[in-house]
């Protein structure tokens, strides 16, 4: 027997075992669909009494003890609605007409109104950077100059994110590594705990101390309603 005999004939053994397992597993299917159907057999699908039907037990309440009530509204409540946010806070505006075809077709002529589906989405970068570039100046001896910007070293971030960052610790209750995490990951701007530790004790609590000494003074004097 040659090389291509042999081949030929170990094929034809691989194809009569795969035909075997083949045949096996179709028997099998067909008695799991069998035992499928008898299990899900009921008074609506066969001739099967009512009383044969598998019903699940229902929990007994006890004596006295109201019904829980269905989570959300309740009937007869008044729906709510959320509101959109106003015209002012809208960045793009997307009008989505009908095509002309179909506007012709049916003979359909503009209104003037429409009906408003707010999408509200983060941009693409969380945060607006400002890079601030002091010209640098030399004079005759070589002495180096650049413009006086004192307030460009108080701190690395703005009056917006101070205050975000103000609001992360003191309201929400979040730690230094949670805030830390979270800058890093959401807003991709990499920052130390003793920074952040740093900026909650001494430039936010300066930023908020005079319009707390303010608001003090002031609460005696404000009217009870």
């Amino acid at each position: 027997m040659d090389r291509r005999d042999q081949l030929i004939q170990e094929l034809r053994a691989i194809i009569a075992a795969q035909a075997a397992q083949i045949e096996k597993l179709t028997k099998r299917v067909a008695e799991l669909e069998l035992a499928l159907a008898k299990a899900t057999k009921d008074s609506s699908t066969s001739s099967k009494p009512p009383s044969s039907d598998i019903a699940k037990p229902q929990p007994k309440q006890r004596p006295g003890r109201p019904k829980k009530r269905r989570q959300g509204g309740q009937p007869g409540h008044q729906q709510h609605l959320r509101q959109p946010l106003p015209v002012e806070r809208v960045d793009q505006v997307v009008e989505h007409p009908i095509k002309d075809s179909e506007v012709q077709r049916l003979g359909l002529t503009l209104t003037g109104d429409f009906d408003v589906v707010q999408q509200i989405e983060l941009p693409e970068s969380p945060v607006h950077v400002t890079e601030h570039r002091l010209l640098v100046y030399q004079d005759a001896q070589g002495n180096l100059y650049r413009p006086d910007c004192s307030d460009l070293d108080r701190c690395l971030f703005g009056p917006r994110l101070l205050a975000t960052i103000g609001w992360l610790k003191s309201v929400a209750h979040c730690s230094y590594s949670t805030i830390e995490t979270w800058m890093e990951d959401v807003l991709e701007v990499p920052v130390s705990r003793g920074y952040l530790a740093k900026l909650c004790n001494e430039s936010i609590s300066a930023l908020l101390s005079e319009p707390y000494v303010e608001l003090v003074s002031a609460i005696p004097h404000e009217s009870k309603t």
